[in-house]
């Protein structure tokens, strides 16, 4: 399906909900009726899961349309319960399958899969700064702000990582590969400079936040990962999970839903389906009542300031990421875009360059420790003091830059599991 074609088609969903009058009590029963698999899900319900499917065609009839996905799950937080395991798989697969949405799962994947397709290489400036970071942020302390830059041309990439914390410059961070050899830079304060070497497949670690991809909803675990999915990418939600037929208005523009109760995407055709707003833990089921609750624990991510820097692809300059736990924010920040270019090939020294002379080297490929620029680049052999000192100094970095790099991969788990 063409990206014309499916707006001009989700653009008649639109008008056709809006100025529809039937039945929504006998639209459902007709769906679910015509459909063995849902009479099959459906006759497994208990009383308390027959009684939450009737009040489903009871908001249906006061709505006159198809509820969203949003307000069948508030309908069943309402709902008492207890429900049993066969309920909760029955009444959020009902649901799903009964929905009549233009655009398939199968059309919203090709469609992202095909806008991630036209970007060559890509260039983006951007900045994160924090509101509230209460993991790992102290009493009084100024929140962080990062200054980043990712470049990703085919499989080679290239982020960096300027953090600066209490208004002062913190560490950098640099990693780059070329396809084959993974490169990373750290530089203290201090300027010391630790560089490791090696052939591993890292492209996870190069997606921060408020890297574009993500954010758009446009990553493609295969391409940009090297992997067979992840959590960041959307068209896998949009194959896997379910999208609803009634938009909903966010920010003033109309979206789709797609996915599901705990986790669940806005996604807007005005930007060739990319994503305006994500949700997560709004609601959950407690399992010690038996019954929907409101999750204690919300992250929400909205999107905005959008750009079309080529053809058919949306991406956003701005997002806002917020993080509370029982009513409270323990973690926000804002991301800023600026710069952002598509398939202007970057110069090809970006993803090999990166050690500047005086760099204390871990090369893992040559099983050699050195110092770039000293002559020490081949493996230090000669056992002179001074070489016994680059040798102390070396095995010292090595620990302190490992348990850095462990850290950080640790927090970005931490993030990337919460949200």
């Amino acid at each position: 399906m063409s990206f014309e074609v499916a707006t001009k088609a989700i653009i008649i969903v639109f008008i056709s909900a809006a100025g529809s009058h039937v039945s929504a009590v006998q639209l459902i029963q007709e769906r679910t009726s015509g459909n063995s698999t849902a009479q099959l899900f459906l006759d497994k319900l208990s009383d308390p899961g027959k009684d939450a499917w009737g009040k489903l065609t009871e908001l249906a009839d006061s709505l006159e349309r198809m509820p969203t996905l949003i307000e069948y799950a508030e309908m069943l937080v309402q709902c008492d319960g207890p429900f049993t395991k066969d309920d909760r798989l029955a009444l959020f697969f009902c649901f799903g399958i009964i929905q009549k949405p233009i655009l398939s799962r199968d059309d919203l994947h090709d469609l992202l899969r095909a806008q991630r397709s036209l970007i060559d290489s890509l260039t983006v400036q951007y900045t994160v700064t924090y509101g509230t970071q209460t993991n790992i942020q102290s009493a009084g302390a100024v929140p962080p702000r990062y200054q980043c830059e990712f470049v990703v041309q085919g499989q080679k990439i290239m982020f960096k990582q300027v953090a600066y914390r209490n208004g002062s410059l913190g560490n950098e961070e640099v990693q780059a590969f070329d396809g084959a050899v993974l490169r990373t830079l750290l530089v203290s304060p201090g300027e010391i400079l630790y560089g490791t070497v090696s052939n591993l497949d890292m492209r996870g670690r190069f997606y921060s936040k408020g890297n574009p991809l993500i954010s758009s909803g446009l990553l493609n675990s295969r391409t940009d990962l090297g992997r067979d999915r992840s959590p960041y990418d959307l068209a896998f939600f949009a194959k896997d999970g379910f999208i609803y037929e009634t938009s909903v208005a966010k920010d003033g523009v109309d979206c789709i839903i797609v996915g599901g109760i705990e986790k669940l995407f806005y996604c807007a055709p005005r930007y060739r389906y990319a994503l305006v707003e994500s949700n997560a833990g709004s609601y959950e089921f407690d399992k010690s009542e038996g019954r929907y609750v409101l999750s204690n624990s919300h992250v929400r991510v909205k999107n905005s300031s959008w750009a079309n820097p080529f053809e058919q692809v949306w991406l956003p300059k701005a997002s806002e990421y917020r993080h509370t736990v029982d009513g409270s924010v323990v973690e926000s920040y804002s991301v800023n875009t600026d710069k952002l270019t598509i398939n202007t090939d970057p110069p090809n020294d970006l993803f090999t360059d990166v050690f500047p002379e005086g760099s204390f080297i871990h090369d893992g490929l040559q099983a050699a420790s050195y110092v770039l620029g000293q002559g020490t680049e081949a493996e230090l052999r000669d056992a002179t003091p001074l070489a016994n000192r680059s040798r102390t100094l070396l095995f010292i970095f090595n620990v302190v830059v490992i348990i850095v790099i462990l850290g950080i991969m640790l927090r970005r788990w931490r993030v990337a599991r919460a949200a």
